[in-house]
Order: C-alpha cells, then sequence, then structure tokens
C-alpha cells in the first residue's frame, strides 16, 4: 500500500476498525433468519447458541479495556480528557454499573465506527467505477479547501457534492440491508392484525433504495434515481429537497442509530480527504461490486478485498499530510500513547 494512504488512514480515527468488522460479521453471518416452526420449537437451540456467540463477541469488544486504562491513569493523577474521562467525573452523579459504563463506550463508538469502516471502502470501490464522479469530487474539493491542508469539520456546509456522494454511498451499498430488528413496547393496531408486545419486525432498506431486489440486481453507483422522471445521476439528484436528500442508512422509527453523530463526521471526513490525496484507479485483476458476492454477509455488510491503486495527485498535498500527521503524531496521539 502508498505509504502515504496509511499515514492518511492513521488520521481518519474509524477506517482503522475495518478489519473488526469484517470479523463481527463472519461471525454472526449464519444466524438463523425467519421464526421457527412454532413457538419455542425447532431453531431455539440453534437461536440460543448463536445468541450466544453474538454476546462473546460484543463482551469481548475492546473498549472496556480503555475505562481500566483510564482508570488506572486517574489513579496516577492524569486526566486527558476523553469522552471516558468526562463519564467517569460523572459517576458520583449517575452511578453507573460497570456494564452500563462499558455498553456508553460502545454506542457511541462501536456503532459510529461500524458505519464508518464499512461504507467507506465501499464509496472509494465506486469512485474507482466512476471517475466522472472523482473529477466533480477534485474540483470541489480543491475550490474549498485546496492542496496546503486537509478538510476540517467547517469545510462540510461547503462541500455539497461531497455530502452527496456520503448519501448515494448509503443508497448504494447500505451496510445493513434488513436494518436493526425492532421490537413493539406495548400492543399495537397494525393495518390487519394487532402484533403483541415484544413483536419484532425489520425494515427492508435496501428494497427501498433499489426497488425489489428479487432480480438479484441492484442499481450502479451514480446511476438515474429509483425515483420516476429523474434523469440527473443519483449524486446531483439528491441535491434537491429534502425529501430527496434523506436516505435510511441509519435505521428508521426512533430507535435509529446512536452513533449517527460520529459516523456522520468520521465518513465526511474520509471521503473529503481520500479524493483530496489520491486519483484511485483500478488495480490488477477483476473488480467485484456485486451485492451478493463481492461484500461480506452477515451482521456487518463490508466489501471484501478488491485491487485498487491510489495514485498521489501531487507533491505539495504530499508535503501537506507529512506535516499533518507529524504534527497528530506528536501533538495528540502522544497524549493516548502509554510508555
Amino acid at each position: 500500500m502508498e505509504p502515504l494512504l496509511l499515514h492518511l488512514l492513521v488520521l481518519l480515527p474509524a477506517i482503522v476498525l475495518v478489519r473488526y468488522a469484517f470479523t463481527c460479521g463472519h461471525r454472526i453471518s449464519t444466524m438463523p433468519v425467519g421464526p421457527p416452526p412454532l413457538p419455542f420449537i425447532g431453531n431455539i437451540h440453534q437461536i440460543t447458541k448463536k445468541h450466544t456467540q453474538i454476546k462473546y463477541v460484543r463482551s469481548n469488544f475492546p473498549f472496556p479495556l480503555k475505562y481500566t486504562t483510564a482508570i488506572q491513569l486517574r489513579k496516577d493523577g492524569h486526566n486527558d480528557g476523553t469522552f471516558i474521562d468526562k463519564v467517569l467525573d460523572r459517576q458520583e452523579k449517575h452511578h453507573l454499573s460497570w456494564p452500563q459504563l462499558a455498553i456508553i463506550g460502545r454506542v457511541l463508538m462501536e456503532e459510529g465506527s461500524d458505519t464508518s469502516s464499512s461504507l467507506t471502502p465501499a464509496i472509494v470501490q465506486a469512485l474507482i467505477q466512476n471517475p466522472d464522479v472523482q473529477r466533480k469530487a477534485y474540483a470541489e474539493i480543491d475550490a474549498v479547501v485546496g492542496h496546503d491542508r486537509s478538510p476540517v469539520s467547517e469545510d462540510f456546509e461547503k462541500l455539497l457534492y461531497i455530502n452527496m456522494m456520503v448519501k448515494e454511498g448509503h443508497r448504494w451499498r447500505p451496510i445493513l440491508p434488513l436494518c436493526f430488528p425492532h421490537a413493539l413496547g406495548e400492543r399495537r393496531l397494525g393495518r390487519w392484525q394487532i402484533p403483541p408486545q415484544g413483536y419484532s419486525s425489520r425494515g427492508q432498506h435496501l428494497e427501498n433504495v433499489h426497488g425489489s431486489v428479487s432480480t438479484q440486481t441492484t442499481l450502479p453507483f451514480s446511476s438515474p434515481s429509483v425515483l420516476p422522471n429523474t434523469p440527473e445521476l443519483a449524486p446531483d439528484y439528491v441535491s434537491g429537497t429534502w425529501e430527496r436528500r434523506d436516505h435510511y442508512g441509519y435505521g428508521v422509527g426512533r430507535r435509529i442509530c446512536p452513533g449517527i453523530h460520529l459516523a456522520e463526521r468520521n465518513r465526511l471526513l474520509a471521503v473529503a480527504t481520500l479524493p483530496l490525496a489520491f486519483d484511485f484507479q483500478p488495480g490488477e485483476g477483476p473488480m467485484d461490486s456485486d451485492p451478493m458476492n463481492g461484500y461480506h454477509n452477515g451482521f456487518l455488510y463490508c466489501a471484501k478485498d478488491y485491487p485498487c491503486r491510489p495514485i498521489l495527485r501531487n507533491e505539495v498535498i504530499r508535503a501537506t499530510i507529512e506535516r499533518e500527521y507529524a504534527t497528530a503524531t506528536a501533538d495528540v496521539f502522544s497524549r493516548f500513547t502509554e510508555g
């Protein structure tokens, strides 16, 4: 891999968790679907077994370790002002249990990082296949940001096309094609039935954004919108009213992704910074972007490894990345490195 690209990925915090996302997806990919033949009969043993495996995966997620590290540092008189430190500062008021502390860290980081680490490789894959979209992204980034610095959050309101690319990525390869399951908190009247309390359901996100998936095909990135009479390419089309622009990438209803704010900022930084530095071209070998064969099917929906050739756009950008990497290493990363 291009060494400069490694420096850039270090500056994009959520991307380093992409391998964990792959692992989690593989370990849960055999989760049984559909209800058992009769209540509490049939697949109940398999479901219980898989539930135990899922609990094991989640309980071994590394973020609770961060609490252990933070507590030890605080005993030595160190308080770095991190999110975990701020939670611990309020312990006398909230009296949270250890599992609650662990879940808070997981919710903020795991949920936001899952979206970032899964969707960013898919968007890069789409850019390789759509050089015209890359050219539009270059023009906007060069006009708003230039080559002497990397994008910051204050730039986002001016990076309209980058925002459109992110939203199109949500539509093209949603990381949760069926969304998270929802459960009714109380008995509720539906269109044709009265589901009981605790009844679970899933949203058909993939079908909502691509139409019927019974033909095993999906619309290409930057294709004309699934809505009728819209000849524009999708990133251009979604620049209109909010009805056109919104998507269901973070779920539906009141229980949307709690990591939405972290995910949005991480992904906008990634999608704005990567095209700033590199021209992504096809690598050696075939690329399979088919949603059925080219992606890991599991709890998380991630692109399999694909050939990619990142080409540095110019030497000014090289100097910018190396300078910002050195500054981040000295001023930021060093604060959170033991030893």
